[in-house]
């Protein structure tokens, strides 16, 4: 049984790839349909490996021969029909044989129990990602992009394959999965489908989708963690359509709610998800009002990785600080740390409305709109707002367990770090001067040319600024609330 099932896998395989060679070659296939049609072909070696090998060592061993084939062919640039025309250079297929060597291994040595995880996996990838470009060219005049080339029927031919997948392999090995929880899977496959690029989701999907069903193996899926996927759909197709964050970003953002949601419940993953709608609605809403003035704080709407890791960075630490220790004052430290960037971000937007240029905090002398550290009366009280309407998402889920007096400290917390981080913008960010244009700027590059630093810590930007105000606003807080209550 063990050399047939060798025998049969790399038959299969070799099969696989002539006749993928051949309609290429011989007929000049779509290459993108070719290559699909071969990703969903290769479902079929799960189930040889299952009736033949099992979970004995030679599912690995068979795996990752299978690898070293997929690396050699994809290096050496061997196959035709696995070659991407609307991209630079992908490395899918060597990804794909990556990602179902490392399950296999965890299956293998570790739990052979997860090998019904190990298929679901597989035929997320399989079937999801190898189905969705199909579902873009049969929906094509109804297609939208989301991330290029991602488009919603993609989305959806991954979302819908993954479902089926998932609810076979629940009939077939009794998983007793819930509903909720079935939807969930298929939403993470499709996120995890879209933000890979270059081939990369090969790996993600697989890998990714076998870590959650692991987790809801262990019993650490909780409630929470599962709507916090699925809202995570309709939040980061929102995000990339409105432009708001970069493509890496958006999948940092994506991390940082998952994050919030299981280590710290509803109240986090409600205020992280509501204040991302929020947050977009509003600066939607400050820009048009705002639109016929240039925008001096920075060139592009989009924010990056490093400035969301920057936002989040100190509440994701106190997230996991609460999982580990359940000391609630980490749980309302993250809470007032999110409340600040929210307020602060709010005064940022509206803050430009202001028929006046704003005051500099320290040195209370006017200042050019747009450069950190300047206030005004309409950004102060739009700060103020923001950390009253940040605060009452929490607050409102948590009831009884956020007592009122506990709640005023964390709105009037959460409003002092929107002055910290004004006071830190004035005190010691990074002000630069070009020197072809004289513009004060915040980036040392300005023109095509190197700026001048005029004033504070050449390498303190503002998203180190915003970093230390969320590090000194959880300090605050959590001793506040240690000390007080």
């Amino acid at each position: 049984m063990i050399v047939l099932g060798y025998l049969l896998s790399f038959l299969y395989m070799g099969l696989v790839i002539a006749v993928g060679e051949g309609l290429q070659r011989k007929f000049n296939f779509n290459k993108e349909v070719t290559r699909k049609c071969e990703h969903i072909a290769t479902a079929m070696s799960w189930v040889i490996c299952y009736f033949f090998v099992g979970t004995t060592i030679h599912l690995f061993i068979i795996n990752l021969l299978a690898c070293v084939v997929l690396g050699v062919i994809t290096f050496g640039n061997l196959m035709q029909s696995v070659d991407r025309e609307d991209t630079e250079k992908s490395y899918g297929l060597f990804y794909f044989g990556l990602s179902t060597t490392v399950v296999a291994a965890i299956v293998v040595f570790v739990n052979p129990s997860f090998y019904p995880l190990h298929g679901i996996a597989w035929y997320c990838l399989a079937f999801g990602d190898g189905f969705a470009p199909i579902f873009a060219r049969i929906f094509k005049k109804k297609n939208v992009q989301v991330i290029p080339p991602k488009t919603i029927m993609g989305m959806l031919g991954v979302f819908v394959f993954s479902i089926l997948s998932v609810v076979v392999f629940n009939y077939a090995f009794s998983l007793n999965y819930s509903w909720a929880f079935v939807l969930s899977v298929g939403c993470l496959s499709t996120l995890l489908e879209l933000f890979g690029k270059h081939g990369e989701d090969n790996f993600y999907v697989e890998f990714g989708v076998f870590g959650y069903l692991v987790m809801q193996y262990y019993g650490l899926v909780t409630t929470p963690l599962i709507v916090a996927i699925i809202l995570s759909v309709p939040l980061v197709v929102f995000s990339a359509k409105s432009k708001a964050l970069t493509h890496t970003a958006n999948a940092v953002a994506f991390c940082f709610l998952l994050l919030c949601a299981f280590c710290g419940g509803w109240s986090l993953m409600a205020m992280v998800a509501v204040l991302f709608v929020l947050n977009g609605l509003s600066s939607k809403v400050a820009g048009h009002l705002h639109k016929k003035s240039p925008q001096t704080k920075k060139e592009s709407n989009e924010r990056s990785a490093w400035q969301i890791l920057a936002n989040s960075g100190v509440a994701a630490i106190l997230a996991i600080a609460f999982y580990v220790t359940r000391e609630r004052f980490f749980l309302f430290g993250a809470i007032a740390v999110i409340g600040e960037e929210f307020a602060d971000s709010m005064a940022s937007d509206f803050g430009r409305l202001s028929r006046r240029k704003p005051l500099d905090i320290l040195r209370l002398k006017r200042m050019t709109t747009g450069l950190s550290g300047g206030v005004s009366l309409i950004g102060t009280a739009m700060a103020l707002f923001g950390a009253v309407l940040a605060i009452l998402v929490p607050y409102l889920v948590l009831g009884k367990a956020l007592p009122l007096e506990i709640g005023g400290l964390l709105i009037g917390l959460a409003f002092v770090g929107t002055l910290i981080d004004s006071m830190l913008g004035s005190g010691l960010q990074a002000l630069f001067k070009c020197e072809v244009c004289n513009s004060l700027i915040e980036n040392p590059v300005h023109c095509q040319t190197d700026a001048v630093c005029v004033k504070g810590i050449s390498w303190l930007d503002n998203s180190m600024v915003n970093f230390l105000s969320g590090l000194l606003t959880a300090l605050l807080t959590c001793l506040s609330i240690a000390l007080i209550f």
